[in-house]
C-alpha cells in the first residue's frame, strides 16, 4: 500500500494506528511534530476518481479545518492554532496508488508513491458494517479484523493451563484457568489474553469480550493428545483405528502444527461412513466412524502414532457438550491463533442474539449440527476464518441475521442433499469475498428471501448428491424470492469429479451477474 511517509517542514508524515472509527488504519497518516508548523493546505493529488476524507485532532492543533475533494485531490485547509502538532488526515475512498502530495505553509519536497492498483467504493442494496471495492483485479473488503478489535479498550485478563480460578487474580503473573472465570470477572469490551493451551468451552458468553492467543496454540473445547490411545493401522492401509480410552468417544481429529490438508487443519465426525472413504481416497482430512473405536484417515502418507508422538494431533471428544454461544447484545472478537472444536448438539458457534460477533483469522470445527450458526438478528463477520467438518451445514445464516465473510474457507461438510458450506435462510443476508468454498452438494447455497453477495470467491468441488457447485438461488415457496448478486467467481472442479452444476437459480430468483470489467449496476 501507498503511504504519505513525507516531510512537511520538519512534521514528519508517517501511519498511525486506527485514531477514526470506520476508516482502515492503513490509510490513516498524522504528522507530530514539537515545533508546531503552519500548515495552511495540503493537497493529496491521487490517480482516479474522486476521494472524500476526514479529520481528527486536537482543537488546539489546527482550527478552522477545511477538506474538500474534487478531481481526485483530497484538499485540506487550516489555520494554525498552539500546541504541538498532531493531526490525522483519513482517506474513505481508498487508493493504492499516491501521484503527488504537496503542500503550503511549509517546506514540502513532492514524491510521487506507488503501491498497488486503485480500488473503486461500491454500494450495495443492502447494508453491511464493511466497505465493498474492487480494482481490475478482484474484489475486496476495506475493513479488517483490528477495526472491531480497537472497540475492546477495556483492562486485559490473563488465561493459562498453569493457572489457577481461586489463587489467580487475572494477571499476566497469576493468571485464571479457565475462560468462565474471565467472563464472569471481566467488564463488557475487556481482553482475555490466552497462553498457549486446552480450554473447555464455556457455553453461554454473557459480556462482549475479545479472545487473543498472542503467541498462537489455544484450543477451545474437549480435547485429548492420544498419548495413551491404542493406535492401529486399518485393514486398508490408509486409516487408523483409536480405540477407546476409558469411555472417550471420539468426534474429530485436529492438527496441532500447522499443517493445512486440502485447505483446513480438522476433520470431524461424519454421519455415513461413505463420506468418510469419499474423502479419504481424495487426500482430505477424514473420520469414517467416530465413537469408541474411530477409523481416521489423515489426508497424507504421515504415521498417526508418529504424529501422536510428535505432540501434533489432537482428538476431540463427542462428550464436549457444551460450546460458544452469544445471547441477545452480546458480541466479540475472537482472533488469531485461537481453534474452537466440538460436538454440540447445535453448533460449535452460535451466535442468537443482536450482538456483533468477529471472527479473525481463527479456526472453528465439528458440531453435531452446524458448525458456525447466526440466528435471529445477529450480526457475524469473519475474516480468513477456517471452518469444517460440519455434518450439515459448515456456516449457516437464519431469521434477518447479517453475515460478512472476507477470505474464509469453508471446506468439507456432510454429504446429503442439503449440506452446504455456507448457506442463508429466511430474510438473512450475506456478503461473501473472496473465500474457499469446496464440498458438500451444494457448496454456496441461499435460499427463500435471503439477499446473497458473493464476489472474487473460488467455489466447488462438491462430492456428493446432486453435485450443484455454486449458488443454488431457491425460493422454495412462493412467493419468496431469493437475491444473488456475484461476480469474479471460479468454479473448481480439484477432482475431476465432471457434470458440475456451476449456478442453479429457481424461476423467482432474481439475480445480478457484475464481473470487474462491468459498469457497477447500483
Amino acid at each position: 500500500m501507498g503511504n504519505l511517509g513525507n516531510r512537511i517542514g520538519n512534521a514528519l508524515w508517517s501511519p498511525v494506528g486506527n485514531l477514526i472509527a470506520g476508516f482502515p488504519a492503513a490509510y490513516q497518516f498524522a504528522s507530530s511534530s514539537s515545533d508546531s508548523p503552519t500548515l495552511s493546505s495540503l493537497t493529496i493529488n491521487a490517480a482516479g476518481d474522486e476521494l472524500t476524507a476526514a479529520y481528527t485532532g486536537a482543537v488546539a492543533d489546527y482550527e478552522d479545518i477545511t477538506l474538500t475533494a474534487s478531481g481526485g485531490a483530497v484538499t485540506a485547509t487550516a489555520s494554525s492554532g498552539a500546541g504541538t502538532a498532531n493531526h490525522v488526515f483519513s482517506l474513505s475512498r481508498v487508493v493504492y496508488a499516491w501521484e503527488t502530495v504537496t503542500a503550503t505553509g511549509d517546506t514540502f519536497t513532492d514524491e510521487e508513491v506507488t503501491g498497488g492498483a486503485e480500488f473503486e467504493t461500491l454500494t450495495l442494496p443492502d447494508t453491511f458494517p464493511v466497505t465493498l471495492r474492487r480494482n481490475d483485479t478482484e474484489y475486496s473488503i476495506a475493513e479488517t479484523g483490528a477495526d472491531w478489535l480497537a472497540d475492546h479498550t477495556g483492562a486485559t485478563h490473563y488465561l493459562s493451563e498453569s493457572g489457577d480460578d481461586t489463587t489467580g487474580d487475572g494477571t499476566s503473573g497469576t493468571p485464571w484457568r479457565t475462560i468462565s472465570k474471565a467472563i464472569a470477572e471481566a467488564t463488557a469490551l475487556d481482553r482475555v489474553s490466552m497462553s498457549p493451551g486446552i480450554y473447555a468451552a464455556p457455553g453461554s458468553v454473557t459480556k462482549s469480550l475479545a479472545f487473543l492467543a498472542p503467541s498462537g496454540g489455544v484450543f477451545i473445547g474437549a480435547f485429548d493428545d492420544l498419548s495413551t490411545a491404542q493406535i492401529d493401522p486399518a485393514a486398508d492401509a490408509v486409516r487408523w483405528n483409536v480405540d477407546n480410552i476409558g469411555g472417550v468417544l471420539w468426534a474429530g481429529l485436529v492438527r496441532r502444527d500447522g499443517t493445512n490438508v486440502a485447505g483446513v487443519k480438522a476433520t470431524a465426525w461424519s454421519p455415513v461412513s461413505a463420506d468418510g472413504t469419499a474423502y479419504q481416497n481424495l487426500g482430505i482430512m477424514a473420520i469414517q466412524a467416530a465413537g469408541s473405536s474411530a477409523n481416521v484417515a489423515l489426508g497424507t502418507a504421515e504415521s498417526l502414532p508418529d504424529l501422536v508422538a510428535a505432540d501434533a494431533v489432537y482428538m476431540w471428544k463427542q462428550d464436549s457438550t457444551t460450546n460458544l454461544t452469544f445471547p441477545t447484545g452480546v458480541g466479540a472478537y475472537i482472533g488469531p491463533g485461537i481453534i474452537i472444536a466440538n460436538y454440540h448438539a447445535s453448533a460449535a458457534l452460535l451466535c442468537t442474539g443482536t450482538g456483533t460477533v468477529v471472527l479473525d483469522g481463527c479456526e472453528v470445527y465439528g458440531s453435531a449440527g452446524q458448525t458456525v450458526w447466526c440466528q435471529d438478528s445477529g450480526t457475524l463477520i469473519s475474516f480468513d476464518t477456517r471452518v469444517a467438518g460440519s455434518p450439515e451445514d459448515n456456516i449457516d445464516y437464519q431469521d434477518t441475521a447479517i453475515g460478512v465473510e472476507v477470505g474464509v474457507t469453508s471446506c468439507w461438510p456432510g454429504s446429503a442433499l442439503a449440506d452446504n458450506a455456507s448457506t442463508c435462510h429466511e430474510d438473512s443476508k450475506v456478503l461473501r469475498v473472496g473465500g474457499t468454498y469446496r464440498g458438500g452438494s451444494r457448496t454456496v447455497h441461499d435460499v427463500h428471501d435471503s439477499h446473497a453477495y458473493v464476489f472474487s470467491c473460488s467455489i466447488g468441488d462438491p462430492l456428493f448428491e446432486d453435485k450443484d457447485c455454486l449458488l443454488n438461488g431457491s425460493s422454495i415457496t412462493s412467493p419468496e424470492t431469493v437475491q444473488l448478486d456475484y461476480g469474479d467467481i471460479t468454479f473448481l472442479d480439484t477432482f475431476a469429479q465432471g457434470d458440475l452444476t456451476n449456478t442453479v437459480f429457481d424461476g423467482e430468483a432474481t439475480i445480478t451477474n457484475t464481473e470487474l470489467a462491468d459498469p457497477w449496476p447500483y
